[in-house]
């Protein structure tokens, strides 16, 4: 059984658009963004979110690469927890 699931591309958008666009996402919940102090620079952006018709939260992990023309995003999504209800 696969637990996780991931997906890399390539974005042609300047590397603080892409973080803007992290930081300000509206159907998003609870992402925590940072951009780290090193050369490429990186991003990693963290969040989770319940969903009520699986009963359960579901987590995503993304990684963004500034490339100079273009940034590089990798996300990985995983099943985060149990249920709401689930002690």
């Amino acid at each position: 059984m696969t637990l996780a699931h991931g997906v890399a591309i390539r974005v042609y958008a300047s590397f603080s658009s892409v973080v803007n666009a992290l930081r300000s996402c509206e159907i998003c919940s609870n992402v925590y963004v940072d951009v780290l102090d090193s050369s490429p620079r990186i991003a990693v952006a963290v969040g989770e979110k319940y969903f009520f018709r699986v009963d359960n939260y579901l987590a995503v992990t993304i990684i963004a690469v500034d490339r100079g023309d273009h940034v590089v995003l990798k996300a990985v999504a995983t099943g985060g927890r149990k249920g709401l209800l689930s002690f």
